[in-house]
């Protein structure tokens, strides 16, 4: 009996040397994209590398909630190398995997990214914090943004339209919108059924002066009721502000040779918006109200309709009749006594 025991003994201890190897070969860590300058309101790459291990993780973005963390998608970094010694080949393959994210900056000044917590396997890895500079951009009279909704007030359930008027009198490159109702639990998000939905640019005379037009528009439809505060809207654009010279007069001399763009970063600022909402009235209102506001139309078919007992019944209900279909929720036919007392 005392050798079975020291036998148990040896092969725990040999078994944890294993397991605590095998966790150390796994590191992960956390990286900004620090190739451009980071400006309020905008967003920039947040990447979680996994070494070791050429699969996704769980992530716990808890930690950056208040830099709204979207996801950017993932890739597999592996690298495979062989070497020849002696006449055999050896493969040797190096794992890595990067979970990417976008983050948006809210202040200016140096800012710390806390850590975060990734799961993989069923074990719980930290990353390392990452330190991240903001900088806050100039403005100009050469940018412009306005924002409206179609209406200030409206029920729960009920669409809104938000149009976006971006205008520019200067020539511009790499411009960010940072729309917050966009991003919001207030609000289901719809495309706009109509031409005017879409991005379109053209030119225009704006307060006087010759400027170019960028205009698409959104729908919003209010998840709950109450005074929503919208807050502003932003853009932030590089705007030209002159010409860097080359350094050669005979080329500078030219104004085709005049040297390149030089640009620096702006941003523009809508007027707040609020948008009151109501909650639905409740004389009239069916039992089993699931929140829908506006012209629906609702069809239900089974099959088959001849059945024995216990055999299943494939029960299709068909919802339409309004352009904008995300606030439709599934029915709870366990509620329903018609049903529930046969089924």
């Amino acid at each position: 009996m005392r050798a079975f025991s020291k036998y148990v003994l040896i092969v725990f201890v040999v078994s944890a040397v294993v397991s605590a190897k095998a966790t150390a070969q796994i590191k992960v860590s956390a990286q900004v994209d620090t190739s451009k300058d980071i400006y309020i309101g905008e967003s920039f790459a947040y990447h979680i590398i996994i070494e070791g291990q050429n699969k996704a993780a769980e992530v716990d973005l808890a930690s950056l909630a208040e830099y709204k963390p979207q996801s950017a998608g993932s890739r597999d970094y592996s690298q495979r190398s062989f070497s020849f010694i002696n006449g055999k080949t050896t493969q040797t393959v190096n794992k890595r995997f990067v979970m990417s994210y976008s983050l948006t900056a809210g202040g200016a000044g140096q800012i710390m990214l806390p850590p975060v917590t990734v799961t993989l396997d069923g074990r719980s890895y930290k990353t390392n914090p990452v330190s991240v500079t903001v900088l806050k951009p100039g403005t100009s009279d050469k940018l412009y943004l306005e924002v409206t909704l179609s209406q200030e007030q409206c029920y729960v359930g009920q669409p809104v339209v938000m149009s976006v008027k971006f205008y520019r009198y200067a020539n511009i490159r790499d411009y960010q919108f940072n729309i917050g109702a966009l991003s919001s639990d207030a609000f289901y998000v719809e495309e706009l059924d109509t031409s005017d939905g879409q991005a379109r640019e053209y030119r225009v005379n704006h307060r006087g002066r010759d400027s170019v037009l960028l205009t698409f528009s959104k729908v919003l439809i209010p998840t709950y009721s109450g005074q929503i505060d919208i807050g502003t809207a932003s853009v932030s654009a590089d705007v030209a502000v002159g010409r860097v010279r080359s350094g050669d007069p005979f080329f500078d001399d030219f104004s085709l040779f005049g040297g390149r763009k030089k640009y620096k970063r702006f941003m523009a600022r809508s007027r707040p918006l609020k948008l009151t909402v109501l909650s639905v009235p409740e004389q009239g209102k069916p039992a089993g109200f699931y929140g829908l506001v506006g012209r629906y139309t609702i069809s239900a078919a089974a099959a088959p309709t001849k059945v024995n007992v216990g055999d299943p019944i494939t029960l299709t209900i068909k919802i339409g009749g309004s352009k904008y279909l995300k606030p439709v929720q599934w029915p709870e036919l366990e509620g329903l006594e018609e049903l529930t007392g046969n089924f």
